[in-house]
């Protein structure tokens, strides 16, 4: 009768173990999940940023080739056709053009260019063109790349194009810049 005794002293010890067992596996399934979905969020968002940066750097590459033309229009102090003229003593005239306070929808309406190409085809439908514009940072005065005492100077015209770019949503910008030597 000892074995039957002994059942009836169990007051379901088992039972609260199973339970808090289960309960530390729902807590680590519920981690996990959270875990999964920031990942999730994380990669949208880096993708998003990516074709940002593609459509900021195709009209980088635009504003690049239209330089590499024979013939550039005049560049102006009011940006005409996106071309501006850079003073030491204003700085960039642009910065009232990108000050932050425009979305996608709005960039158009600035004194910029447009990319001159479809983008959508191989980005996808984008909220808006993407956009550069170019200053002339006047002449600028080289040795040719040589760092030998004597050598020949040379002088060219130096360029700063500053392209922007959007994502989908259009909550991801990116804005890149290059010297250009013509």
């Amino acid at each position: 009768m000892r074995p039957l005794q002994a059942v009836q002293n169990e007051r379901g010890a088992v039972l609260i173990t199973g339970l808090f067992i289960l309960i530390a596996l729902t807590l680590i399934g519920l981690a996990g999940m959270q875990t999964s979905t920031i990942e999730e969020k994380m990669t949208f968002n880096s993708g998003n940023r990516d074709r940002a940066f593609t459509a900021a750097e195709a009209a980088l590459r635009n504003g690049e080739d239209y330089l590499q033309n024979a013939s550039i229009g005049a560049f102006t102090t009011v940006g005409t056709d996106g071309r501006y003229i850079w003073s030491a003593t204003t700085g960039s005239l642009w910065q009232g053009d990108w000050d932050g306070t425009e979305t996608a929808t709005t960039a158009d309406d600035i004194n910029t260019v447009a990319y001159s190409n479809s983008i959508d085809d191989h980005l996808g439908a984008l909220p808006s063109q993407p956009r550069y514009y170019i200053e002339d940072l006047g002449e600028i005065t080289s040795t040719g790349g040589s760092l030998g005492a004597g050598a020949a100077l040379t002088t060219n015209n130096g360029f700063r194009i500053t392209a922007r770019g959007f994502g989908n949503p259009a909550t991801s910008e990116v804005i890149l810049q290059s010297i250009f030597i013509r």
